[in-house]
């Protein structure tokens, strides 16, 4: 398959990721600011995508784990205050 064919793969399972995550949210029924999450993890994502090429793959290590890192805390954070805030309202 090659690099590049592997970097196609790597798009498809984002894809995959971000369907399941939307799938997530109307399975928990949760709002707006993890909606938000997933657009933000997609915006990331492109960018990621958009680091590395099949010809130069110099930058892998800033796409993979800089970027990766960024996705879990941003994703957490999103989510996190989602579910936060639903359970505020739904008490107080």
């Amino acid at each position: 398959m090659g690099i590049g064919g592997a970097l196609w793969i790597s798009r498809l399972f984002h894809v995959l990721m971000l369907l399941c995550l939307a799938a997530l949210v109307g399975s928990f029924r949760l709002g707006l600011l993890s909606w938000v999450g997933i657009l933000v993890v997609a915006a990331l994502l492109l960018y990621e995508h958009g680091l590395v090429k099949s010809n130069d793959l110099s930058r892998v290590n800033a796409a993979f784990f800089n970027v990766n890192g960024y996705v879990s805390v941003l994703f957490f954070l999103f989510w996190a205050s989602d579910i936060y805030l639903q359970f505020y309202a739904d008490h107080y």
